[in-house]
């Protein structure tokens, strides 16, 4: 008989509860990316992921590398910090060099040598004396500032303003000379005002003092003569979209901070995308409240056009929609001019058409992202768009405080109508080793604090810690790719790029021994707090000719014991995407190569230690072991990579850098550091059950199937499970008084068999080789 269909109170047990699922493959990488969000952490599932979001591989940098390393060699899941210098901002101040080549500052702060840094300047100057008839030039006060090709907005006291191209600039003669004649509504007797501005990039050279030298003498447009703003660190690439009276209207940033921002440019249109009319009504509307045919297409911050017969044409704002009543209110009454008896009698009714604009996103001269039919952001709300929440690219933010201003398509201050971002940094050499570790102190959790809260990750790394120094470079821009005078249909031409700009890469930080030890050390710590994840930390070059000595890696050992760590040696020489020729490989840290191995272990019945699989994405090693040295730095914890003739690169190791015999094995701390996830998950529903028999008798049974299913899966070793595990209470008296219950685990994990040693034999008439040590190892 079917339960439950005849009336009655009926009694179900509850369904089981599901199984806990906690994968504990995913690694966590710290260290130093191309682009994508600071300080934030990043789940990826995939290396076209970490391309998509942090960028390619850079020179100075091995963050890609250890990620690529992960993917390929099994890793399915990982977390990625990217770590940055903070921005800083000072001013030119005093007397500068004359040549450019250098520039006194007010305060150099942390500004490094390799660094690159954003010079900017506004110039602001006023016509003086009389002025050529033909309007082909313009006297000023000072010329300074102002160069050939910039463009010049030009105001003049009632008039719209306009925008020159400078020609030529004579600064003894204090005069501009015009790419073309002023328009004739200037009035040449009458003051104007020409203002211009300008930023560019520069490697610092030298720094003594408060003296910053450049990779390129400052010139044109960059007038050491004048003050320079200065930036450095992380920073976004910007750019500003100026409203019809030339002012700025829409800030435009790159959507985070590196010189991949400097390759964007946004093209802007516009456009009258919706008309209504205002109904017939028997009393006339307010004149900030209109009711109208249709509301379809607008929205409360919607900029409208309101036009009628007889009446100027006037711009204003919607702040509110009643959509039963099918009416609009407008930000400000319209004007006298406008009859509300004529628009309510149908005879002059009033339109309202809603003002839209379009941005097209330009990445490297391709079209990467389009937005239509935008509104601008309001003054209340400036930085709310469409645009902020959809696009990967870049954020819009409106700067003017007119509320009806709007963008001039059209305006000589954009390069060809397009609004070019520049300033990016990537913030690498002044990295210091806080910006990887994080500041305890601060309430921003930046670098590896960001773990604090991100407890996803069962392994962390730091590459970027042992990254070799390498100068900042500049480089000339690529040559232009050429057209195919044989291509029958080219199609729709692309925008042009922005012009060719010098390459900088800046220097790689500067990361003394000590750091790296310091940041070493603050990896373990957060590793040993946790409790739940270890550190895979890798062996710094040596100095010296030999950067891959035996000797140099022992003596780095002897500074950490924790069974919450691991290393590995030597690093892997993979095949370098953005090697210069002739080099075509680099060597890299493993950590990446070995967090994959981890993640391919965890993926197999068993949990098998990682070790002894093919090393993937791995061209050659940069030292080749032999016998002894392998044996040398087994004996010191530390994992060999070697090459085994026809079987591969392989690791052959599994250890922890721990001199406690009990964690010795890899297998060992991750088998418990698994154990701590996956009870942690799932008894968190004890909290705040009563502390009676029940809950006791509940917990170690949850305890208990757990330890059983690992002594099935052959991960603990006995013949019974009795002889794998045992759960024992511990309660006090103390603890039950205070809310408290213990439990004691033993557990007896299957360890690795290293070695097998074999016993050679000779009787009168054979040869026998037995085993003298059945799965053991030397001690």
């Amino acid at each position: 008989m079917p339960v439950g269909l005849a009336p009655g109170v009926h009694v179900a047990p509850p369904p089981p509860a599901p199984p806990v699922l906690l994968p504990t493959d995913t690694a966590g990488f710290i260290g130093i990316a191309a682009r994508g969000p600071v300080g934030e952490a990043v789940t990826l599932t995939g290396w076209p992921q970490f391309v998509a979001r942090f960028g390619e591989f850079l020179p100075n940098a091995f963050l890609a590398y250890a990620v690529r390393g992960f993917f390929d060699n099994g890793g399915r899941r990982c977390v990625i910090v990217r770590a940055a210098a903070p921005g800083f901002a000072t001013t030119t101040a005093g007397v500068q060099p004359t040549d450019g080549g250098s520039s006194i500052v007010a305060d150099a702060g942390p500004i490094a040598v390799g660094a690159l840094v954003t010079l900017s300047q506004s110039t602001t100057v006023a016509s003086a004396g009389a002025q050529p008839a033909d309007r082909t030039a313009s006297v000023v006060v000072d010329a300074h500032g102002l160069a050939g090709g910039a463009p010049v907005l030009v105001t003049q006291a009632g008039l719209a303003p306009v925008v020159a191209l400078v020609r030529a600039v004579d600064i003894a003669a204090t005069t501009i000379y015009w790419a073309a004649p002023l328009p004739a509504a200037l009035n040449l007797a009458l003051p104007m005002t020409f203002k211009t501005q300008f930023a560019d990039n520069r490697l610092v050279t030298a720094v003594a003092g408060n003296s910053i030298g450049w990779d390129q003498p400052l010139a044109g447009r960059l007038d050491p003569a004048l003050p320079l703003d200065l930036a450095a660190g992380a920073g976004a690439a910007t750019g500003v979209i100026p409203g019809a009276d030339g002012a700025p209207l829409l800030r435009v940033e790159a959507a985070n901070p590196g010189q991949w921002g400097n390759d964007i440019a946004v093209r802007v249109t516009t456009a009258l995308v919706r008309e209504t009319v205002t109904r017939r009504r028997t009393l006339p509307d307010a004149p900030e409240l209109l009711s109208v045919d249709a509301l379809t297409g607008l929205a409360v911050g919607s900029l409208v056009e309101a036009l009628q017969d007889g009446a100027t044409t006037v711009a204003r704002r919607i702040v509110e929609i009643d959509p039963r009543n099918g009416r609009v209110r407008l930000d400000t009454a319209l004007p006298g001019g406008f009859s509300m008896a004529d628009a309510a009698s149908g005879l002059h009714p009033i339109h309202l058409r809603r003002r839209a604009l379009a941005l097209s996103i330009i990445e490297k001269g391709r079209l990467a992202e389009s937005f239509a039919d935008l509104d601008l952001p309001m003054s209340a709300t400036p930085g709310q768009s469409p645009v902020n929440h959809e696009s990967r690219l870049v954020r819009i933010t409106l700067v003017s405080a007119d509320p009806y201003a709007w963008p001039d398509p059209a305006s000589g201050l954009l390069d060809m109508g397009r609004c070019l971002l520049v300033g990016g940094r990537d913030g690498i050499a002044m990295l210091r080793p806080a910006d990887l570790l994080g500041v305890g102190s601060s309430a921003e959790r930046l670098g590896l604090r960001r773990f604090e809260i991100a407890g996803e990750a069962s392994a962390l790394a730091m590459p970027d810690v042992v990254i070799p120094p390498m100068p900042g470079v500049t480089r000339d821009p690529p040559p232009p790719v050429p057209i195919d005078p044989c291509a029958l249909c080219p199609g729709i031409a692309a925008a042009s790029p922005p012009l060719p700009r010098p390459i900088r890469i800046e220097a790689a930080p500067a990361f003394s021994p000590d750091d790296v030890r310091a940041m070493q050390d603050g990896l373990i710590e957060h590793c040993e707090a946790r409790g739940d994840r270890m550190a895979v930390i890798d062996p710094p070059l040596a100095p010296g000719p030999d950067r891959f000595a035996i000797d140099g890696v022992r003596r780095w050992r002897q500074y950490f014991d924790t069974s919450y760590a691991a290393a590995y040696f030597p690093w892997a020489t993979v095949v370098d995407a953005i090697a210069a020729p002739p080099a075509t490989t680099r060597d890299v840290p493993a950590c990446g190569h070995a967090l994959g191995q981890f993640s391919l272990a965890d993926a197999e019945p068993g949990h098998p230690s990682p070790a002894n699989r093919s090393l993937g994405w791995t061209a050659a090693l940069p030292r080749v072991l032999g016998e002894e040295e392998h044996a040398v730095l087994n004996e010191a914890g530390i994992n060999a990579i070697i090459v085994k003739p026809g079987r591969g690169i392989r690791i052959m190791g599994a250890r922890t850098l721990s001199s406690d015999l009990d964690w010795t094995f890899l297998a060992v701390r991750r088998l418990v550091i698994r154990l701590k996830r996956l009870l942690s998950r799932a008894l968190d529903w004890t909290v705040f059950e009563p502390n009676e028999q029940r809950l006791l008798d509940a917990v170690m049974a949850t305890v208990e199937g757990f330890l059983e299913d690992e002594f099935i899966a052959q991960r603990l070793r006995g013949n019974t499970p009795a002889e794998a595990f045992y759960v024992m209470p511990r309660t006090t008296q103390d603890d039950f008084d205070n809310g408290r219950f213990v439990l004691e685990i033993g557990i007896a994990p299957s360890l690795p068999a290293e070695f097998i040693i074999l016993k050679l034999s000779r009787s009168a008439d054979r040869l026998e080789i037995a085993e003298a040590q059945a799965g053991g190892w030397p001690q």
